[in-house]
């Protein structure tokens, strides 16, 4: 470790200890950085760092024009504690922001502090450490490596990972549902010719869901059904749309599960763009259900993960491990429903759900 890195956090533990053993409560003004760098003897920009940590951390709060303020008890008991959630800050789907309204709204209701943080691939272990440092319940929604979670893997839930096999609890649909449910689904309104449409990436859980579709297809499956949109150097809706036209020149099926709304969003324009007809010549399903889901034209059926439910099941297994450190539990499942819309209510089906709509808005 550099002579600067070994100083920073010697200043860091220094600064723990000021605040620990200080008369300062919740809501009190601390003294300026200055003050605290000629008090420690150290120059101003490691302080600074050091700083940075505990704002990081939600220990200290920085209020612009006003300076700087205690916002949590170093010695906070576990109920006490900022509940953290990380999401990516590169590309925030639809489903990110489900699952940022249900944690804000989970954690008022069981009287927890909750924070969301947006990380990148730069910022991502540097938060881990901050969240280990000051042993603050976590939950990552953000696709980064395990590796930094494994020091305390007591502290982090992830959402929608298989890193259960690695150590590290895990919150998550039962996947082999999802994806049968929407097969089961699919050929109940006559289709055979089921395509899979993902992104290229090498996440486990989209591997598995992979895996469950050719396994439930058995007969009906061929390789060139699969089909990957390409997405890096765009997002997944442009990708989807370039992948789902070239497709559709190439192969034929009559049904088609997109993995995430954002993929079923491209794949509506580019089989429009095509002349095709949804649901009369392709039936299209998702997960996610977002309002991309809910408002396309037409409503796309498609699986509703439940996002409060995994935030409320992250909170309780962050909650469950946090007092049996020694026997961890890694996994929790939670229920998925499908919701059928008009993009898979095929000829009567239809007309049924186009019924149900008009006496919806009576």
């Amino acid at each position: 470790m550099k002579q600067s890195q070994l100083k920073h956090y010697a200043v860091f533990e220094r600064l723990k200890q000021e605040f620990s053993h200080s008369s300062f409560k919740v809501g009190d003004r601390l003294p300026s950085e200055r003050d605290f760098a000629e008090r420690l003897s150290v120059n101003i920009a490691t302080i600074r760092r050091a700083f940075r940590d505990l704002v990081l951390a939600g220990i200290v709060e920085k209020r612009i024009g006003s300076g700087t303020y205690l916002a949590q008890p170093l010695q906070a008991s576990w109920q006490e504690r900022t509940v953290n959630l990380l999401l990516g800050r590169q590309r925030i789907t639809e489903f990110d922001k489900a699952l940022e309204r249900a944690f804000l709204a989970v954690t008022k209701e069981l009287g927890r502090t909750g924070r969301v943080i947006y990380v990148d691939e730069e910022s991502y272990p540097e938060v881990v450490r901050s969240c280990i440092c000051f042993k603050q319940p976590t939950i990552v929604a953000y696709y980064g490596g395990n590796g930094e979670l494994a020091e305390c893997p007591e502290l982090f839930v992830r959402l929608s990972s298989m890193s259960y096999n690695t150590g590290i609890p895990s919150v998550l649909c039962d996947d082999v549902d999802v994806i049968n449910s929407q097969i089961a689904h699919l050929r109940s309104v006559g289709c055979r010719r089921i395509a899979l449409l993902s992104v290229r990436e090498t996440r486990e859980l989209q591997k598995f869901q992979q895996a469950v579709w050719q396994g439930t297809m058995g007969k009906d499956y061929a390789p060139e059904l699969s089909i990957t949109a390409e997405s890096p150097d765009c997002g997944p809706v442009e990708a989807a749309y370039e992948a789902v036209n070239k497709a559709w020149g190439e192969t034929s099926f009559n049904g088609l599960i997109c993995l995430t709304d954002e993929l079923m969003f491209g794949a509506l324009s580019a089989l429009r763009r095509n002349g095709a007809r949804v649901p009369e010549d392709v039936a299209v399903t998702s997960i996610g259900d977002t309002e991309l889901a809910r408002f396309s034209n037409p409503s796309v059926t498609g699986i509703n993960p439940d996002a409060e439910a995994h935030i409320r099941s992250a909170v309780e297994l962050l909650d469950h491990n946090h007092e049996h450190p020694q026997s961890l539990e890694l996994m929790r499942l939670v229920k998925s429903r499908l919701i059928v819309r008009e993009s898979t209510a095929r000829n009567h089906n239809r007309q049924m759900m186009k019924g149900q709509k008009n006496a919806e808005k009576q």
